[in-house]
């Protein structure tokens, strides 16, 4: 309670003060600051002591926080529980125990801070980029151009920006950032032999990314052409298992029908394809190249009209139409059809 003295006279200040009145605070009432005579939290204790005087109730930097209030340094007007927070600088600005702003309280820093944490609302999101569908970034290749991941592996992607969903990318096959769209085993052959990627909607266990029976519905994998410019096959999951049949070329021999489209590996290579089929290289071979068409053909490379040596009858690699050779991995138990977009 205040009080007010006018000669020798105290009673208690109701209304408007007089004037000339002085003004008393009773110390005989429970007061819940400290004052400067309470020993209890002596001044220069802690990241705050309140400044020289002693009392924290007193906004002494004139921040608008005092440190009751949860100024961690009452001494900085930089520095309250509503300041700027930026990650990495050894200063945690906002008071909140972390270097960088973290609003649900996980220990990580919010991106938008610098930090990890792509929601900055749910302290149970994983928060590196990628990790959950809430941290879904565009595709494999802005993941690793990021920074922020180059192992492979399992990663959450929103390519169209409506959906999310979680793919495997290969971080390190020639460069890395691919996305993988479709990987099947040989004894499935009939099931895929009909369904060129650009004109048949084929999910196979698309939210369970796989090696033996998988592939994205069609709405994905459009997504995904249109923010690609390579495409890529091997024969097994792990590319250095596939070191002699692999295929590297232009992401339009997937988006458009080929019925007859060769390499050219003694001119320009329009198509800029790289590729092996039991060994044999396309810069030494004209590589047939057949998508879609109106049989609705399977993306393959048809050797056996393209001269490669120990071709069987109507042989396809990387798939399959009507041809198998066991030389090649991808007809093989052990081997894979996998293919990938970047």
């Amino acid at each position: 309670m205040l009080l007010c003295q006018t000669t020798n006279v105290l009673f208690p200040c109701v209304g408007l003060l007089l004037s000339g009145c002085l003004l008393f605070k009773d110390v005989s009432e429970q007061d819940t600051h400290t004052t400067q005579s309470d020993t209890s939290q002596p001044s220069g204790t802690g990241a705050d002591t309140g400044g020289e005087t002693g009392t924290p109730w007193v906004d002494n930097d004139n921040d608008g926080y005092s440190k009751d209030d949860g100024d961690c340094d009452d001494s900085d007007p930089n520095i309250s529980p509503t300041a700027a927070d930026i990650v990495g600088d050894g200063v945690d600005q906002n008071c909140d125990g972390v270097d960088g702003t973290d609003g649900d309280g996980d220990g990580e820093p919010s991106e938008a801070s610098g930090g990890g944490d792509c929601d900055d609302t749910d302290a149970s999101a994983i928060t590196a980029a990628g990790q959950s569908e809430a941290c879904a970034v565009l595709s494999c290749l802005s993941l690793l151009q990021s920074g922020e991941a180059d192992a492979d592996g399992q990663y959450w992607i929103n390519p169209s920006g409506a959906a999310s969903f979680e793919v495997y990318c290969d971080m390190t096959t020639s460069g890395g950032g691919w996305t993988l769209i479709e990987s099947y085993d040989i004894e499935l052959r009939d099931i895929y032999k009909k369904a060129p990627f650009h004109m048949v909607d084929l999910p196979r266990n698309q939210d369970a990314p796989g090696w033996d029976d998988y592939r994205l519905e069609y709405l994905r994998i459009h997504s995904l052409f249109t923010l690609s410019t390579q495409a890529h096959a091997r024969c097994h999951r792990d590319f250095g298992s596939s070191a002699s049949d692999y295929f590297f070329g232009a992401i339009s021999l997937l988006t458009t029908d080929h019925q007859g489209t060769w390499s050219d590996s003694n001119d320009q290579n329009p198509y800029g394809i790289d590729s092996l089929v039991r060994g044999h290289a396309s810069s030494d071979h004209d590589f047939l190249w057949i998508n879609g068409g109106k049989d609705l053909w399977h993306p393959v490379v048809e050797a056996s009209l393209t001269g490669i040596p120990d071709a069987t009858g109507s042989e396809d690699n990387f798939g399959y139409g009507n041809g198998l050779n066991t030389e090649h991995l991808c007809h093989r138990s052990e081997g894979e059809i996998v293919w990938m977009v970047r």
